[in-house]
């Protein structure tokens, strides 16, 4: 499964890289990834040519982008916990699709910030002191952020695919719609890593 995770990680590495060779990194928000997330969130239920594992699982299914939708994506993990998807490379399609998802249902439902992605590198630059210890990996290559905060639906799709039900994505999405950013007194950093 590492091979398939570096993979990943490194289409994703590809993907920023073009982005961002035609306008510098910076936290401003970057319209293009966005964009290229939404997409990717499409295809977890529309993409017929390249279609992920039991596709058919979401057929009478209302993916709306719903806060409870998400629950859909915690089901339809465990349901592929029967593929042998470190095998048949199935794997890539549904981490990048599913994460995209809950990044997209996260952008959508809050009404109180606005969510954007942004690479690794970007990160970085905004909060060195907070990423200067952790290494770019796939865990880290797509970062959802509100410019304080930040979240990392990619990790929490694996870890859901490692762990199962305990790291689950609906209550993942629940915690980052309810996390208000701390007072100046409270000595909670806003930039725990909501994994």
């Amino acid at each position: 499964m590492k091979n398939l995770l570096n993979t990943i990680f490194n289409l994703l590495k590809k993907f920023f890289s073009k982005s961002n060779s035609e306008n510098p990194s910076s936290i401003a928000e970057l319209p293009e990834i966005n964009l290229a997330f939404a997409d990717l969130a499409n295809m977890l239920t529309m993409e017929k040519q390249n279609p992920i594992p039991n596709i058919e699982f979401f057929d009478h299914l209302n993916m709306d982008y719903s806060i409870e939708s998400i629950k859909h994506i915690d089901e339809y993990l465990l349901s592929i916990g029967n593929y042998n998807l470190e095998l048949d490379n199935k794997i890539i399609p549904v981490v990048v699709r599913t994460a995209a998802y809950v990044g997209e249902s996260i952008r959508k439902n809050d009404h109180m910030k606005k969510w954007y992605w942004i690479d690794f590198e970007t990160a970085k630059q905004k909060e060195p002191h907070f990423f200067n210890d952790i290494e770019n990996s796939l865990e880290f290559a797509a970062i959802l952020t509100d410019g304080n905060s930040q979240a990392f639906p990619l990790n929490k799709v694996i870890k859901f695919l490692q762990n199962g039900k305990e790291d689950s994505l609906y209550f993942f999405a629940m915690t980052m719609l309810s996390f208000d950013e701390p007072t100046p007194n409270d000595p909670v950093s806003s930039h725990l890593p909501l994994s």
